[in-house]
């Protein structure tokens, strides 16, 4: 098999007719930087078939006529009668070549010597690729051009798909060689909603036209130094992101992408957000030029399928679809099929495509141990998760502290899976409580550090190899539980009359990543209880705080209990009722009070009244705050009513109490005082005395109103007590609407 690299026919359009006269120009070889060999005898009678092939196919083929089409590549079989020509087209005015996939021809020697070129977009161009000669055409070669040509049907959108941007950043210019041209080529039409887009003799990077997960990456095949290696390199280096969000699924196709510039963290099943970096445009595979092959296809078991039509926001032309055609050297509009938008053309278009910036951290969780879990084991085993949706995890590690100090564990890791076997005895981690964290980044730089905080005890003999038997407890304050001012002791009772000489009382803050342990108290004497004496008024008021009990025994065991994220509240909340009125103008008024509470919230408020004072208090509202009003600052105040009787005054105070158990003192004098006067309910409602009750209440009727008061005329009521009833009587099916309004004091 001879090959040879050419600087051969530079074609252009003199006459469209079977007697044209067709210019050859050399190729500019400076694009090349090749000297090409002397031209062989078998090669000029190629080069003269193929000339005679463009001419002669003109209907199919007039972007042939009108372009520079070079053979820039021929491989003859050994036995002299089958060829390979690969096909490029170079700009007759920059005289570069024009960034898009060469096409494949085939020349075929006939019985008198003569040789005849097949194009493409001949109907012997396929038989011809299944008979090409090993030695010309391999196996793996003839299966890429059979999946260009012939790709799996699929099924295809109903209507263009739209949300998508020019795959470059936002604000940079790069031109189109082809779009609905890559027909010239590949004739099947696989390729016919796809762009090539360059900037010459540049690479760029690429970045998502819209969001998708990576399902596809190739981008092991070094870059072509030549301007094409399409006769060495089968397949170039490419990504494919699927789109479930359009019916049906559809694949991105990034193509030509630069050896080893898809970023490390882009794996298979990455999510890749719109905008975001994936790879750097250039010059691999079956490529004619540093440029991107871009197109969406529907094709889920390949790289390649049928191109689907596309809409990009940022491109004005053509209802979002860019096109090239100047009737010289680029031919877009001649390969458009009637349904296709193709009234202007432009060489060059400007993306409107953010960048996607990650600014935020990943997010991390840590599956065992569990938070205040008890080790009886000599090894730990860690297991954690991270995820980022963004640039994707960087890195991952464990992090411990048991001494005051922060060490890391283990190797980082770029994965969403963490796992580390923690040898405790080997690294000399004393029995006691260990507080475990993560460390995580992205590849965009954020960092979660100290995430996941989980916090556990250690009680085991690594010099036996025991388990450490419980030998301490304390009953209160609890793990999650309320450190409140009525706790002043903190015990720790001896389990299994467990001979210990010494509890050690430790307090950590709710700053595990920056504080440590602070020892409060060593008690050494048993005798009156092992404790430790404390005055909550004294710590910092807030969540999360921590205390740690160390055990000492007779032969030097130690354990440890934990009490962990424990609120510390020693302050009661705060109560107030508002003045009322002196004088009441009905038996029923509201109590307005005020609550409020610095760390735990309101739980609760009670309220006393005397009535004609001076008389002994006595309890009239005992209940939960959730009942009546939320401790938010915005919720008004709670406003419980309260029935007073005719010709009676009241004093009223109040305390509150919040969830942490502090209660209020009342005050010692009142804090609101009314009378209810006696002419305040002197006359009852006409209804009286038969709405007292169901039975013989009077009745409704549409469009009726009844006017109602609370005096009863029951005289030992005395304004108190009445009930007032009304009858309505409704056919089943029909609406009503009952309107209930206030007309003045009851």
């Amino acid at each position: 098999m001879k090959r040879y690299l050419l600087a051969l026919l530079l074609i252009s359009l003199l006459g469209v007719s079977s007697g044209a006269n067709v210019a050859i120009k050399p190729l500019n070889t400076s694009y090349l930087q090749l000297t090409p060999p002397p031209e062989d005898e078998v090669v000029v009678e190629i080069e003269q078939a193929l000339q005679k092939a463009i001419v002669t196919q003109s209907e199919n083929n007039l972007a042939f006529l009108m372009n520079n089409v070079e053979a820039v590549n021929i491989e003859v079989s050994d036995e002299q009668d089958f060829a390979a020509l690969w096909l490029g087209m170079y700009d007759q005015e920059t005289g570069e070549p024009v960034p898009s996939e060469p096409g494949l021809a085939f020349a075929v020697r006939g019985k008198d010597s003569s040789w005849d070129v097949i194009l493409p977009a001949d109907p012997a161009w396929k038989k011809l690729l299944d008979a090409a000669p090993e030695d010309i055409l391999s196996s793996a070669r003839k299966d890429y051009w059979l999946d260009v040509n012939e790709p799996a049907i699929t099924s295809v959108p109903s209507a263009p798909l739209t949300g998508y941007f020019l795959p470059w950043a936002r604000g940079y210019r790069t031109y189109l060689s082809q779009s609905t041209a890559h027909d010239r080529y590949t004739p099947s039409g696989t390729a016919h909603h796809s762009y090539d887009f360059y900037i010459s003799g540049q690479t760029w990077d690429v970045y998502a036209s819209k969001a998708g997960r990576v399902v596809r990456i190739k981008d092991d095949v070094p870059t072509c130094l030549e301007y094409t290696c399409s006769d060495t390199q089968i397949l170039g280096n490419y990504i494919v992101l699927e789109d479930t969000t359009t019916i049906p699924t559809t694949y991105q196709l990034y193509l030509h992408l630069a050896y080893d510039s898809v970023p490390n963290h882009l794996t298979i099943g990455s999510f890749v957000n719109q905008g975001q970096f994936i790879g750097v445009a250039d010059n691999t595979g079956q490529s004619w030029g540093s440029h991107l092959h871009f197109m969406v296809h529907t094709n889920p078991i390949s790289y390649w399928g049928q191109s689907v039509d596309i809409v990009f926001g940022d491109v004005a032309i053509n209802g979002g679809r860019p096109r090239r055609d100047d009737d010289k050297y680029y031919f877009d509009f001649d390969y458009c099929y009637e349904t296709d938008l193709c009234t202007t053309s432009q060489p060059s278009y400007i993306s409107g495509n953010i960048a996607f910036v990650d600014q935020e951290p990943p997010i991390a969780g840590i599956i065992s141990p569990s938070n205040y879990s008890i080790v009886i084991t000599d090894t730990l085993v860690l297991k954690g998760w991270a995820f980022d949706d963004g640039t994707g995890i960087a890195s991952a590690q464990f992090l411990a502290n048991y001494d005051g100090t922060w060490q890391t564990l283990g190797d980082s890791e770029p994965s969403t899976t963490i796992a580390y076997n923690w040898d405790l005895c080997e690294a000399d981690v004393p029995n006691g409580p260990i507080s475990i964290a993560l460390r995580v980044s992205d590849h965009a730089g954020n960092l979660l550090d100290y995430s996941a905080m989980t916090n556990i005890v250690k009680n085991y003999d690594c010099e036996t190899g025991h388990i450490v038997p419980p030998l301490v407890q304390v009953s209160q304050p609890v793990t999650g539980g309320y450190l409140n001012s009525s706790i002043k002791t903190i015990t720790a009772e001896v389990v299994n009359d467990a001979d210990v000489t010494q509890v050690d009382f430790y307090y950590h803050s709710p700053d595990f990543v920056n504080s440590k342990w602070i020892l409060f108290d060593e008690d050494t004497n048993g005798l009156d209880g092992w404790s430790l004496e404390i005055d909550p008024t004294t710590l910092p008021q807030t969540a999360g705080a921590a205390f740690s009990i160390l055990a000492h025994d007779t032969s030097g065991r130690t354990y440890s209990f934990g009490i962990w994220n424990l609120t510390i509240d020693a302050f009661p909340p705060e109560s107030l009722l508002q003045p009322l009125n002196p004088i009441q103008d009905s038996t029923a008024f509201p109590l307005i009070i005020d609550v409020s509470d610095n760390e735990t919230g309101v739980a609760g408020f009670d309220i006393q009244q005397s009535e004609n004072p001076p008389s002994v208090w006595q309890n009239i509202i005992d209940t939960p705050a959730t009942a009546l009003w939320q401790t938010v600052a915005s919720e008004p105040a709670p406003s419980p009513w309260f029935l007073g009787k005719i010709g009676s005054s009241y004093d009223f105070r109040s305390r509150a109490y919040d969830l942490a158990g502090n209660y209020e003192e009342y005050p010692d004098s009142p804090e609101a005082a009314t009378t209810v006067p006696e002419d305040v309910c002197s006359t009852p409602d006409i209804y009286e005395p038969f709405d007292n009750t169901r039975i013989t209440a009077s009745e409704i009727i549409s469009s009726g109103v009844q006017v109602h008061n609370f005096c009863s005329t029951i005289p030992m009521n005395v304004g108190l007590f009445d009930e007032d009833w009304v009858r309505l009587t409704v056919i089943p099916g029909e609406s009503y609407s009952i309107l209930v309004s206030p007309t003045g004091p009851s």
